[in-house]
């Protein structure tokens, strides 16, 4: 008996009552894998070891029956791959009802077996999480959601299933937003991580933290997305209510601590004769400790202004060797205290820069005046420039004490200080290199630095060299 399969959209073979094929398609022999179509393998010659008893066993009691039959079993490709396979096969009986063999149909259901299976598993293991997680296909459609989904967005797992993720409890993004987002996931296949705006069933807003990672198969396209969504709300709320009172109480501070500082100018300005030198030396005592409330207050606005986008940049063309000296010029009596040097190196030409002039200058202050505090005695500071590629950066280096490795990834946090630092100077708001880095990134530049505990630390700041007519 011969049977055309050639123009099945699927493997497709007739075999004998034997079991040898009598006939296959192409597609058969590329599933698996077979060069020879001259003499095509049986496809029970190739059942993996470990599916060999279960999968002939069911097979058996299909020809004796004279049954169809579906079996999913592991086969063992020519080239020593396992694939797993979808096989279904059908008697072909003559008029007296003998069995003259099986047609079937032979599908390669690796990559859905590996999928189910992991999808199996990792419900297990994120089913009670607090986080909503859910598994999309490759075109966004959700195949499975958490129980957090419920409790997070108000719709149930069994709404979410089989629709477009982010459908029933997002949108309210600009659509630019959306398509940046399936750009990444799906043609540039990297990982989203991002703050957005979504609601609940009940039309309720909410803030969360999501990261969408898409999965690839053995080609490198995507076969999955892995998504995983927070409430951030809480956090949302008590950073804008701290920035705010950060921001008012700030201001309220302002306003005495100046009237203080134009006191004690008065103060010094006036006639100082009559005081002893115990009593001049309180009035300097109030006057520092004034000066440095106000610079801890300008910190604080300085940070609120940057959290709800209030500090406008104006860049104009900045010399920074002159920036540089200007600052310097605030810390030489500072410096000079503590019989420490300086070296200033910047090359012929150096070229100017569209900064912010007095936001890069506030960053420098704050690198110079740590480098001065954490730096002993007779100790040396270092500020030095150098173009390379379409970059000017700076560096300012001290061989001080150093910052610990254990909390060198901290070190641009807001209000945090190394353990070090507090040691040596119990004074301090944990602010300046939050800002530097702000700073530095909102000019288009980059900040990083080196660092070695009781040798000394560098930072640099690069920013870009650019031309404007």
């Amino acid at each position: 008996m011969t049977i055309d399969l050639e123009n099945l959209p699927i493997g497709a073979f007739f075999e004998d009552v034997s079991g040898a094929i009598k006939s296959c398609n192409k597609l058969y022999l590329k599933t698996l894998g077979i060069n020879n179509g001259n003499s095509p393998r049986s496809w029970r010659e190739m059942i993996d070891l470990e599916d060999e008893m279960s999968t002939q066993k069911e097979w058996n009691e299909a020809t004796n029956d004279k049954k169809s039959k579906h079996i999913k079993c592991r086969l063992k490709k020519p080239n020593g791959n396992i694939i797993r396979v979808d096989i279904r096969a059908n008697p072909l009986l003559d008029k007296s009802g003998n069995l003259q063999g099986y047609t079937g149909t032979l599908i390669d259901i690796t990559n859905q077996a590996m999928f189910e299976e992991l999808l199996e598993r990792f419900k297990k293991a994120v089913e009670k999480t607090d986080s909503q997680i859910i598994f999309t296909d490759a075109e966004g459609i959700v195949v499975f959601a958490n129980d957090a989904v419920e409790k997070l967005t108000g719709f149930t797992s069994g709404e979410i299933v089989g629709t477009k993720a982010g459908k029933l409890w997002g949108g309210l993004m600009d659509a630019e937003y959306y398509t940046k987002l399936w750009q990444k996931i799906k043609i540039e296949k990297l990982p989203f991580d991002a703050e957005i705006i979504n609601k609940k069933k009940n039309g309720e807003t909410y803030f969360a933290q999501i990261n969408i990672t898409p999965v690839l198969d053995s080609k490198g396209e995507v076969e999955f997305f892995v998504g995983i969504e927070r409430d951030i709300t809480y956090f949302k709320e008590m950073d804008r209510v701290k920035n705010e009172f950060i921001s008012i109480t700030s201001h309220q501070l302002r306003t005495p601590l100046s009237s203080i500082k134009w006191l004690c100018e008065l103060f010094w300005n006036g006639d100082l004769k009559g005081l002893s030198n115990d009593q001049k030396e309180i009035m300097q005592k109030v006057q520092n400790e004034n000066d440095r409330l106000i610079k801890l207050v300008n910190s604080l606005l300085n940070i609120s202004r940057i959290e709800s986008d209030k500090i406008v940049i104006t860049p104009i063309l900045t010399n920074i060797p002159q920036l540089v000296d200007k600052v310097l010029d605030d810390f030489k009596e500072l410096i000079k205290s503590k019989k420490q040097t300086v070296e200033i190196k910047f090359p012929v030409g150096t070229p100017q820069l569209f900064l912010d002039t007095k936001l890069v200058g506030e960053a420098l202050s704050n690198l110079i005046s740590n480098a001065h505090k954490y730096t002993p005695e007779g100790g040396r500071l270092w500020v030095k420039g150098k173009v390379i590629g379409n970059e000017l950066i700076i560096s300012v280096t001290d061989n001080g004490i150093g910052i610990p490795v254990n909390d060198q990834h901290r070190i641009f946090e807001k209000f945090f200080r190394a353990e070090n630092a507090l040691l040596k100077q119990t004074n301090g708001s944990g602010l300046g290199l939050y800002f530097v880095k702000w700073v530095t990134e909102s000019q288009g530049g980059r900040v990083w630095f080196e660092s070695t505990e009781n040798v000394g630390t560098t930072f640099y700041l690069a920013f870009p060299i650019t031309h404007k007519n």
